[in-house]
């Protein structure tokens, strides 16, 4: 799950000239569009339990091409929700069970109806309901994406004119 960028090459008579425009100009822009589109995604993308999914939302520039991407796995899980079917790893789910506040929520309400239990057996109890409902999607991505796109849209133009204004001085 990933975003990527480019800004398009026009075809020029004076290619001397519009290469140094277009050098200055795209990385200036393919930057500002890519942390436009980061932000708007870390504003949509749901904190859970220690902020990792928000703080995983990065980005990288190819010469005249960004890219957004998380750099967490499940990011695209989170996104799209899980159907139900099969069971999850339990042994991820100890981790969010220990670190997450909604894990130590669900591991208090499970000591409380079984005084016993361990976190290794309340993430099988976690992992077998996961298996058997399923996850809800948060489309936070697709949110984040749709919210950015009027700005996106503005500084492309905002580009172009730019662009044409440098090749006529």
């Amino acid at each position: 799950m990933k975003l990527n960028l480019k800004v398009p090459n026009i075809a020029l008579f004076n290619t001397a000239k519009a290469l140094t425009v277009y050098d200055k100009l795209a990385t200036k822009y393919v930057d500002a569009i890519t942390s436009t589109f980061q932000a708007s995604i870390i504003s949509k993308a749901p904190t859970g339990g220690s902020g990792r999914l928000k703080n995983s939302i990065k980005t990288k520039r190819k010469k005249y091409t960004g890219i957004v991407y998380p750099s967490v796995k499940y990011a695209e899980f989170v996104e799209r929700g899980r159907r139900a079917g099969r069971m999850p790893p339990s042994k991820r789910l100890v981790n969010w069970l220990k670190r997450s506040r909604k894990g130590r929520n669900r591991f208090q309400a499970l000591k409380a109806r079984y005084p016993r239990i361990t976190y290794k057996s309340a993430a099988y109890l976690v992992a077998r309901a996961i298996g058997k409902h399923g996850t809800r999607p948060t489309w936070f991505w697709s949110k984040g994406e749709a919210q950015a796109l009027p700005v996106v849209n503005a500084l492309k133009m905002s580009f172009y004119r730019e662009y044409v204004k440098g090749l006529k001085k």
